[in-house]
């Protein structure tokens, strides 16, 4: 399904009398219907309306002007319904930080613009700083956002945590759209310290001679695209990835390479198109949810869509799209989805990947669709999914997919953010209402 109305469906408060927030999640990251698991707290715990909506957890507020809403959600929206901000417009003299819907003080932000300055700048809204990278040296206190105006920037940025403190470094885009800002560089583009606490959105990293982002600590994506980089898109090494309605697509290497005993979360993110392959985990704990992985790979490659080698904790990887990958004939792994370490897949589509086996042997799938022969498991079934185009993986009407996802799934809403509001909801990472 496609997302539309965008500043309303992102950040509008949902309340479900029946769930309980901030409970834990249960083994297998299930919530109740409404709610999603945020793997980014400890213990994974239940949040109602998941990060695009901030973690509501109220009734919705009633408005006739900003004034009369709270900072959770400041925005009084037509429908006469606070919301959460969802570009910098709507903060007045502020910066809006998408990931949460919350207006952050102009006090407590620095200003990054291609026509500003750096020599002598304080990065303040009337005297901006050139570089991401000043900005960076000028992180203290409460004042840890940096507001990027649209345009181009060809710096290699490293992000530390100059105070030591665990509030995140913020990087923000005008809005939620990546298109407005590029970053680019020769090498890596952007890094994280291991001690790193950072949150990037509304970003787009383009044209990375090395990884586009080498993510250590605890970094946090939310629409971030990552076009065409040399090597891995996304190289965590470390610590813990939250990757939320990213793209990572057209680049010569692996589109997501996670290793180093860390956390990584995948969730309504697209991998396409990757040369080297679309996402290799190793030895970390992971999480895929309502994602597209679709024609990565090569006749030369080692993976096609995801290879599992190993695994710290299987979190979940269900209401996924694996399709049209391949790898070399000569690779060991399987096309579609590799694992040398015991995984459960769920409510998927494996589709398209070649004439090899769909799935290793270590890897065991339920109410998952394929191209025939469906492999053992309650569920399966073998049928076309018949997308939109070869290149968009949303599936259309006559797709066998329909209605045919496990009966017992919560799963709230699919890849685009909408909601799966049907009795029985729909295998695959989209849902057709």
């Amino acid at each position: 399904m496609r997302a539309l109305l965008l500043p309303v469906v992102l950040a509008a408060a949902c309340y479900h009398p029946a769930a309980k927030p901030d409970i834990p999640c249960s083994s297998s990251g299930e919530c109740p219907t409404g709610q999603m698991c945020d793997f980014s707290r400890t213990p994974a715990v239940c949040t109602n309306g998941g990060l695009d909506a901030g973690g509501a957890d109220a009734p919705p507020v009633a408005c006739t002007t900003d004034a009369s809403c709270p900072a959770a959600a400041p925005v009084c929206d037509p429908s006469g319904v606070c919301r959460g901000c969802a570009a910098d417009a709507e903060c007045g003299a502020g910066v809006c930080h998408e990931l949460t819907g919350s207006c952050v003080a102009e006090a407590d932000t620095l200003y990054v613009s291609p026509a500003g300055a750096d020599a002598g700048s304080s990065c303040a809204r009337a005297q901006p700083c050139a570089t991401i990278q000043y900005a960076l040296s000028l992180v203290t206190g409460a004042r840890r956002t940096i507001r990027i105006g649209d345009g181009t920037y060809n710096e290699k940025l490293d992000v530390p945590n100059p105070d030591g403190s665990a509030q995140p470094i913020v990087l923000s885009g005008e809005d939620s759209d990546p298109a407005g800002v590029d970053l680019s560089s020769g090498a890596d583009t952007l890094s994280t310290d291991p001690n790193a606490v950072a949150e990037l959105e509304g970003l787009r990293v383009i044209d990375s001679g090395g990884s586009s982002v080498v993510a250590r600590g605890d970094v946090t994506l939310y629409r971030v695209a990552v076009v065409r980089s040399q090597g891995p898109g996304l190289d965590v090494r470390s610590g813990r990835l939250r990757a939320v309605a990213c793209t990572v697509v057209d680049g010569r290497g692996r589109g997501i390479v996670a290793g180093g005993g860390g956390t990584t979360d995948i969730q309504r993110s697209t991998i396409t198109g990757n040369q080297g392959g679309g996402i290799d985990l190793g030895g970390t704990s992971f999480t895929i949810i309502n994602t597209i992985v679709g024609g990565n790979g090569s006749p030369i490659s080692g993976i096609g869509g995801v290879r599992i080698s190993s695994v710290a904790t299987p979190l979940a990887f269900r209401f996924n799209t694996i399709a049209d990958n391949m790898a070399s004939v000569g690779s060991p792994s399987e096309p579609g989805v590799d694992c040398n370490a015991p995984v459960a897949i769920d409510s998927s589509i494996i589709t398209g990947n070649g004439p090899r086996t769909p799935l290793s042997s270590q890897c065991s799938a339920r109410f998952s669709l394929f191209d025939a022969s469906p492999p053992a498991g309650g569920g399966n079934l073998a049928g076309l999914p018949a997308f939109v185009s070869p290149t968009d993986f949303h599936i259309t009407p006559a797709s066998a997919a329909r209605d045919r996802a496990d009966p017992a799934a919560t799963e709230a809403r699919d890849i685009d953010d909408q909601p799966r509001t049907d009795a029985r909801r729909d295998i695959g990472a989209d849902e057709l209402p």
